[in-house]
């Protein structure tokens, strides 16, 4: 028996998009409304903050979002969407 792949979630790219740009932005209180209680509880502020620092620290500061459109797929029951982002890698000085 092979799963069922199929995305039901027509608009699942730019909802995807329009949460990642607030949450990118500092928007939270517009990202928190598409959130659920589990991600409400498990996303604050500090493990925002957190996590956009590490990823500074490993590929740049965010320039925007990437050539290309967002990829949306299914698995088990979530609708995952992988978006293409921009940063700008900047090497350390020697």
């Amino acid at each position: 028996m092979r799963a069922d792949k199929t995305v039901r979630m027509a608009d699942a790219a730019a909802r995807a998009t329009e949460i990642a740009a607030a949450v990118l932005d500092g928007r939270m209180d517009e990202a928190r409304q598409s959130f659920n209680a589990e991600v409400l509880a498990a996303f604050t502020d500090e493990v925002r903050l957190d996590g956009l620092a590490a990823v500074t620290g490993l590929v740049g500061a965010f320039e925007g979002f990437g050539e290309g459109e967002p990829f949306v797929r299914r698995i088990g029951d979530h609708t995952v969407v992988d978006i293409p982002l921009r940063y700008c890698a900047t090497r350390p000085a020697r």
